[in-house]
């Protein structure tokens, strides 16, 4: 199989229509365009990235930073330790199963430890198995359900956690996952 040439880059406000067609595709309630321009507008305390194929946007994934939004300092005058929050991944029907997701997941992380996160959340669907294996390869644990968590189905929300991102342990895990992935990424 021919390898694909992937590249990943910020999401700017021309992504977005390009995104939501595939957040269309991917959830049950897509967020809108306005979301979208919202996150962009707070990337003091969030990021958003797009993978691309021949420069057609074919993924994308979100991460935010609660404490650093409300600016938490501590006594001293830094920020409080922050934590990273995943809001969504998604990938192009068509390239699913192709490890692109991994890849945003990796820069995701790598978006938190450059912040200064220790600890990444996130929620998913409770029936959402493939997801849930997906994290658990990355280390995530789960923290907790909340009961009723999506508006749109009442499906219950599994909360999941990975702790301590900067350890050597955890490097050791991100690195064995990058040596599997088989990207040539610009």
């Amino acid at each position: 199989m021919k390898a694909i040439k992937l590249e990943i880059s910020p999401m700017q406000l021309g992504d977005i229509k390009e995104v939501i067609q595939i957040e269309k595709e991917s959830f049950v309630s897509p967020w809108s365009v306005d979301v979208f321009e919202e996150q962009l507008s707070h990337l003091d305390c969030a990021s958003y990235f797009v993978a691309r194929v021949n420069g057609k946007v074919i993924g994308y994934a979100g991460i935010i930073f609660p404490p650093a939004c409300l600016s938490v300092d501590t006594a001293d005058g830094h920020n409080a330790e922050t934590e990273g929050h995943i809001t969504n991944i998604a990938i192009d029907k068509s390239y699913r199963r192709k490890k692109i997701g991994s890849v945003l997941l990796l820069k995701l992380i790598e978006e938190a430890q450059n912040r200064g996160s220790r600890v990444i959340s996130l929620e998913l669907r409770k029936l959402n198995t493939v997801a849930l294996s997906f994290y658990k390869k990355f280390g995530f644990r789960i923290f907790g359900l909340r009961k009723d968590y999506y508006s749109d189905t009442g499906e219950d929300a599994i909360v999941m956690f990975v702790d301590n991102v900067s350890s050597a342990d955890y490097q050791n895990r991100l690195q064995i996952i990058r040596d599997v992935i088989q990207f040539s990424e610009e």
